[in-house]
């Protein structure tokens, strides 16, 4: 129950009715209540009776007082009493509420609809025109932004449109919008002056304070001006540590630092540091504390870094705003790269190669050390070699392995690898080596140090651009010919190679020609050495780098939209109007050329962009941008309302509902209907009496469900952010919550009209034959999306695979590989088995190849004579289809579900033999088969589809059928 506060009344001249309640006074005085039926007694009784005559004249005086009390609620219900109701101000001038709809106001976004419930108070109390302008820029023009005049039920239905929005307050605007407020005819034939409500995000202008001056001052030339402001809120806001000290390398794999700073420094403020993944698994949990006085903090997330790589974002637990979200894409994806172990780097870290490399490769790489079988063992993605010469025959073995499997093998030359060259062909090197190396600029030499050439077109610098100031003075040569000239990737202005590599099975083997030390060259200073090692760590995998050449491309490269932010951080689909993240060339003005980071605008707002698998991220906020306080001048500021409106009558027509309930009993009583006060029983029509008295005390009780008010409305403070979806819980679909409460069965919509038809058809007869030879009963069976919908809750999905489908996502086969982990049954049907010739593929066989290579799917084996698909409902031979050809695959062993097989797969056309049209008659023919043909043959694939079915709902209980022959053989010995 809101506090007390002001009282006022919406129509306080229905109030003028209480004036009638003495007339009714009078009025029931003067009515006699009806006269008491007595039953005719005996002669005897009457002789006893009183003989004076007692009739009343009067209502009794407590049910007058009753039915006043109704009478009076009834009209002060119906004048509107409203609790807290603000001042009614004298001016009848148009209002302007000037909202600031940006992330800072969605941790408190009901005080601003409290306002707007006041605004709503005025109209209907005065008249005065209401207009809204906001300044948060969204997906329309400014202009489009005031709106106006607005009535009562107007300004409510606009108040439950209009949300926070993931943007800052755009106060530059502010012409505009008043531009586009004196265009209006409405405003310019309003009379009187207009007054402005400014409901401000308490968050200062990122171009200074200068700029709310000025919006200051032009809300103030143009009217009276009252300023809403909120300074106790907390605004928390999250983003990357860029401080030196943070950016420092990092020497294990907990690299991962994050800056929470806050708006305002009152009090002592404990979230949680949230990181999620990108299948939406919670990584991590870090407690955070901001002390009195403490404007940020610096927080470490220790995570593995395949846990890193695959990270989507991190967020404030509790914070409802978009800035307290900091979305990760590919580009924060760092490789695991392994040096090998170097005794220099302990002596002397200067002479060190690898201390070179780990400067050039720790913004986007983690590092471990040891020898080279440690390496592979510890599944790095990348092993760099700085001079080493010769390889023992069981690390070549192994590093020969691991490049086949897809790694990346980069070796630096330097006297080691020389001296190793003069003694033959030192192994796993892209090209074969001179004897000896090259010195330029030497007392003894007529050459003169080389500056970088060009990169070449087909290797994987392309793009780069190598500077003017790098010099090589010494190197070691390849042998000259055409292989060393195709593997050349790099190479110095005279033409000899710098950089050269080869493919080598799914693997990569790369040689710098020269030391990682700049004791051969002044590559290890330079920029482009960090360019060039990138490439190279990511050769062989999504990465990063692939995104960064299509960043740094001059084609104009398009990433669609994905999932977006709203205002409280919550993430949202992608709508129609938003467009694509398009990107022509490095210097585009929403790239951050220091961070690489991009900024959010109206067009593209912050959310995610591009595939699942490799997203691009807009933030709301820049790392390094601050959360100001806003100042405002005393003289016209206002605090939100901590009690806002609140309307009575509800309350007050519950209370004359009572009255009423009261004075109907008591009406009943007085006439003996209720209760026979002579006899001391009920009587004849007590029941019906009390039946009436039931129904108005439920009338009664759902009246007082109807006004009270849930416990989000008893902490307006935190109202807007309990309405919505908590950020990463995306609403429930309807269909997906029918499907919880119904058993039904599923099937993936292929894109071909004729198989998904197909596929209902099928599915919807199998359905009404386990209905009639079951106690299982499914509802219509439904197609479904595998990218949009909620598979999860089918407990079987029958997947029709056609030639060419289009391309599923990783995060979609992720969310299969949980459906058939979580014990759902997959029936996938390549529907081909009459076209399978023994030893080609088919294409649907070479479709499903493709999917299943990318699931993570149990060991399959042929369907055994004496599994329990076999055994679950019908004693079957086999899984019969429209066919009987080729085998059934299921999974084998009995380490997943239980022993029950997540998938079945073949060839057969189930749904082909069980489709049906209206009129009950067969859609497909069944081929014969060596045992059935026609009708049995049909029947066949029937029990087949309700074992197989009955496996999903039942699992393997039936299991022990498979030994009864033996048993019931042991019981006749």
């Amino acid at each position: 129950m809101p506090a007390l506060g002001p009282l006022s009344f919406l129509s306080p001249l229905l109030l003028l009715g209480l004036l009638a309640l003495p007339l009714l006074w009078l009025l029931l005085r003067t009515t006699p209540p009806q006269p008491d039926r007595v039953r005719f007694p005996a002669f005897v009784i009457l002789r006893r009776l009183t003989r004076v005559d007692e009739t009343p004249d009067k209502t009794p005086w407590w049910l007058i007082a009753l039915r006043l009390l109704l009478a009076a609620f009834v009209i002060v219900g119906l004048a509107g009493p409203i609790l807290n109701a603000p001042p009614i101000e004298e001016n009848t001038g148009p209002l302007v509420l000037v909202v600031d709809d940006s992330f800072a106001a969605a941790p408190a976004w009901a005080q601003r609809e409290a306002v707007i419930e006041q605004a709503a108070a005025q109209n209907r109390q005065t008249g005065r025109p209401i207009f809204i302008m906001t300044t948060a820029p969204g997906l329309v023009p400014a202009a489009e932004r005031v709106r106006g005049p607005l009535d009562q039920p107007a300004l409510k239905a606009l108040a439950g449109q209009l949300s926070p929005s993931p943007f800052r307050a755009n106060r530059e605007t502010i012409g505009t919008l008043i531009n586009t407020l004196d265009a209006m005819p409405a405003f310019q034939n309003a009379a009187g002056a207009p007054t402005f409500w400014w409901l401000a995000d308490g968050l200062a202008s990122p171009q200074g304070p200068g700029t709310d001056d000025q919006f200051i001052s032009a809300l103030r030339a143009r009217g009276a001006l009252t300023i809403y402001n909120d300074p106790q809120t907390a605004l928390l806001a999250v983003a990357p540590d860029i401080s030196p000290a943070a950016d420092a390398p990092r020497q294990g794999l907990s690299s991962l630092t994050y800056r929470i700073h806050r708006r305002s420094l009152r009090g002592r403020l404990t979230p949680t540091l949230v990181a999620t993944a990108r299948d939406g698994r919670e990584l991590s949990r870090t407690p955070v504390t901001l002390g009195e006085g403490e404007k940020s903090v610096s927080v470490e997330i220790s995570l593995p870094l395949a846990l890193q790589n695959d990270l989507a974002s991190v967020r404030l637990d509790g914070a409802r705003t978009a800035s307290a979200v900091w979305l990760a894409d590919a580009r924060d994806r760092r490789a695991l790269i392994g040096l090998n172990a170097s005794s220099r780097e302990q002596s002397a870290a200067l002479l060190s190669g690898n201390h070179y490399i780990r400067q050039a490769m720790a913004p986007f790489a983690a590092f471990q050390t040891g020898d080279i079988l440690s390496l592979i063992e510890a599944q790095v993605s990348a092993i760099v070699l700085d001079d080493l010469g010769r390889l023992r025959a069981e690390e070549e073995k192994a590093l020969t392995a691991w490049v086949d499997a897809g790694g990346v093998l980069i070796r630096f030359a330097g006297p080691r690898l020389a001296d190793a060259a003069l003694d033959g062909r030192p192994a796993l090197l892209p090209v074969q080596l001179r004897r000896g190396e090259r010195a330029l600029g030497g007392t003894l030499t007529w050459g003169t140090p080389q500056p970088l050439g060009p990169f070449t077109s087909t290797g994987p610098f392309e793009g780069l651009e190598p500077p003017d100031d790098v010099v090589v003075r010494q190197q070691i040569l390849a042998e000259p010919g055409g292989e060393a000239s195709a593997r050349t990737w790099a190479s110095l202005i005279d033409g000899t190679p710098l950089v050269t590599g080869s493919a080598q099975g799914q693997g990569v083997i790369v040689l710098f020609h020269i030391t990682a030390t700049p004791l051969w060259s002044d590559l290890p200073l330079a920029e482009i050495f960090i360019q060039m090692l990138k490439k190279l760590t990511f050769l062989s995998a999504l990465s990063p780098d692939s995104l960064d050449d299509q960043l740094n491309t001059s084609e104009a490269v398009r990433y669609p939209p994905l999932r977006l932010l709203d205002g409280y951080g919550q993430f949202t689909p992608a709508s129609g109007s938003v467009s694509a993240l398009t990107i022509t060339a490095p210097e585009d003005t929403t790239i951050n050329a220091n961070a690489g980071i991009f900024t959010p605008t109206p067009q593209t707002p912050p959310g995610l962009y591009g595939s699942a698998e490799a997203p691009l991220a807009i933030n709301t906020l820049q790392p390094e941008e601050d959360l100001a306080p806003l100042w405002v001048p005393a003289d016209v500021t206002r605090p939100y309302a901590e009690n806002p409106p609140h309307s009575l009558a509800p309350y007050v027509f519950v209370l004359a509902l009572i009255a009423l309930l009261l004075d109907l009993l008591a009406t009943l009583f007085l006439k003996g209907t209720l209760f026979n006060r002579s006899a001391g029983t009920r009587s004849s029509d007590g029941v019906a009496a009390s039946l009436v008295a039931l129904v108005l005390t439920g009338s009664l009780s759902l009246a007082l469900v109807i006004v009270t008010p849930p416990a989000a409305a008893q902490q307006p403070a935190t109202r807007g952010a309990t309405d919505k979806a908590r950020p990463l819980d995306l609403p429930i679909d309807p269909r997906t919550a029918e499907a919880t409460l119904t058993t039904r069965f599923a099937y993936v919509r292929t894109g071909n009209s004729t198989t998904d038809r197909l596929a209902e058809a099928g599915l919807r007869a199998l359905s009404q034959e386990l209905s009639r030879r079951t106690t299982v009963s499914p509802a219509l069976p439904v197609g479904i999306d595998l990218s949009q919908d909620d598979f999860s809750v089918y407990p079987v999905l029958y997947w029709p695979v056609e030639p060419g489908m289009e391309t599923v996502s990783d995060a979609t086969l992720a969310s299969v590989e949980n459906f058939m982990r979580l014990g759902g049954l997959i029936i996938f049907d390549t529907r081909d088995e009459d076209a399978a010739v023994a030893g080609i593929e088919t294409p649907a066989a070479a479709t499903l190849r493709q999917i299943l290579t990318r699931i993570d799917v149990p060991p399959l084996t042929p369907l055994p004579r004496d599994h329990v698909l076999t055994r679950s409902y019908y004693l079957l031979p086999d899984l019969r289809g429209r066919s009987a050809e080729n085998p059934v695959w299921v999974a084998a062993g009995s380490a997943i579900n239980d022993g029950v097989t997540p998938l079945i797969i073949g060839g057969r056309d189930w749904i082909g033999a069980w489709a049906r049209d209206s009129r009950g008659q067969p859609l497909r023919p069944v081929a014969p088969g060596q045992r059935y043909s026609g009708p049995r043959a049909r029947e066949m694939a029937f029990r087949a589809g309700i074992n197989m079915m009955m496996v999903a709902f039942t699992g393997n209980y039936k299991t022990d059928q498979v030994h009864t022959d033996i048993l019931l053989r042991r019981l006749g010995e």
